[in-house]
């Protein structure tokens, strides 16, 4: 209740996403729509999740040392598969 109030006294309004398994990328779709950093049509947790991917992709160093390894949940991840 008490965020509730907070948001409501920020004159923000709570809007509800659906507990799918894509609601972290559909919250960042809303919320980058609400911005206009992308257009409506466009803020859907598909592109979201498909542009952090590429992110991910392209920056690999920056991700290795949160991905487990081969060997277990060492923290390193497994460099020798990651590539370049």
């Amino acid at each position: 209740m008490v965020l509730l109030t907070l948001t409501l006294s920020l004159s923000h309004t709570p809007d509800h996403i659906t507990p799918d398994g894509h609601c972290l990328f559909s919250a960042v779709a809303d919320q980058l729509a609400i911005l206009n950093a992308v257009p409506p049509q466009a803020a859907r947790h598909i592109l979201t999740r498909k542009a952090a991917t590429e992110y991910m992709l392209a920056h690999r160093q920056d991700f290795v040392p949160f991905l487990p390894s081969v060997e277990g949940e060492g923290g390193m991840g497994d460099v020798a598969t990651i590539g370049p």
